[in-house]
Order: C-alpha cells, then sequence, then structure tokens
C-alpha cells in the first residue's frame, strides 16, 4: 500500500447520539436521526474511544513452541466516552436508565434503575475531509462511574457501552462513510 496522507483520519469534533433499543438506525452517515435519538453535547477533549477484540484460545501442539491454531471464540466490543453536560437524559444514560422525580416546585430527585440497565442504541458522528458515522445497535453501560467533583475541573460523567449481540441476525456494529477510499 502506498503511503497516502489523504487517508489519515481525524475527529476535530463531532456528536454522540443515544437512543433506545430498537430505534430505527440512520440510513446513511449524513442522515437525520430518529426522534428518539437524544445528543450528549460536550464530551471531554479525549473524544471517544471505539474498541474491539477478539478473546482467542490458542491450541497448543507437544511438537512446537507456538500455538498450532487458534481458536476465537467470542469478541468484544465497546464506546467510551466522559460527558460533560450535566441534564437528566445524561444522568440516565452514563447510569443505564433511572428516572427524574419533582421532589417541588424546581426541586429535583433522580433515582437509579434497579435492575440491569438499559439496551441502548449508540451513534458517534465525526466529520473530516469525509463524514463518518459509528453505529452500535445494541450496547448496555458496564463501567462503574466515577465523577471527580473538584474546584478547579470540569464533572465528567463516565460511560462506557459494551457492544451487545445483534438482534435477529443484524451487524454487532459498522461504520457509515461517504469516503470514496472505503469503495472496493
Amino acid at each position: 500500500m502506498a503511503l497516502d496522507p489523504t487517508q489519515v483520519v481525524v475527529a476535530p469534533g463531532g456528536s454522540i447520539a443515544v437512543a433506545p433499543e430498537s430505534t430505527t438506525e440512520p440510513a446513511n452517515e449524513d442522515s437525520a436521526l430518529n426522534a428518539a435519538f437524544v445528543e450528549v453535547g460536550y464530551v471531554d477533549e479525549n473524544g471517544v474511544l471505539f474498541n474491539t477484540s477478539p478473546n482467542i484460545t490458542d491450541i497448543n501442539s507437544w511438537q512446537s513452541q507456538y500455538p498450532t491454531r487458534t481458536l476465537t471464540e467470542t469478541r468484544e466490543g465497546g464506546v467510551a466516552f466522559s460527558m460533560q453536560q450535566w441534564n437528566a437524559d445524561n444522568f440516565k444514560i452514563a447510569f443505564g436508565g433511572g428516572s427524574i422525580e419533582v421532589v417541588s416546585g424546581g426541586h429535583y430527585k433522580y433515582v437509579p434503575p434497579s435492575g440491569n440497565p438499559a439496551v441502548q442504541v449508540i451513534c458517534v458522528t465525526w466529520t473530516d475531509t469525509h463524514t463518518y458515522r459509528l453505529v452500535v445497535p445494541r450496547g448496555q453501560i458496564v463501567s462503574d462511574v466515577q465523577v471527580p467533583i473538584r474546584r478547579a475541573a470540569a464533572a465528567l460523567l463516565p460511560v462506557t457501552f459494551r457492544v451487545l449481540g445483534p438482534a435477529e441476525g443484524g451487524d454487532p456494529w459498522y461504520l457509515l462513510t461517504d469516503d470514496p477510499d472505503f469503495a472496493s
């Protein structure tokens, strides 16, 4: 492969949107999202971390110091970011659900979920020279929420979604783009 600086992708900014499971997914990288999606607003300067990794089992043989075969038993993936904006929607996203109750006029109470975190659809969209949209049709909060509340730093709401298996033969995650370098 030749050196091609036009294929270096940068995400100078973008958006993250979350919706309940089974919400209609976007048709392409720049189509409007279903009204059920909630944009999380500002995230910290680290942006978004997407990861995917296979869980490999080695088959070893007496005759070789190296594995003679490997098996991919499972795959894992995730999307992580830290939200800077505090509001009812973002609290529900960070804690995997819950509810907001009105205590009295102008006073509210967040109540965390009592069961498993909600399964959600996650869309991460950014534009460099081209537009990219990472879609996770089924994701669930799997991380601890540790919120540093300090004098001279933003109180962040950290989020880590785990990619869940697709429903009825769908894709566990996918990338939509208008980048012509993706043409086969």
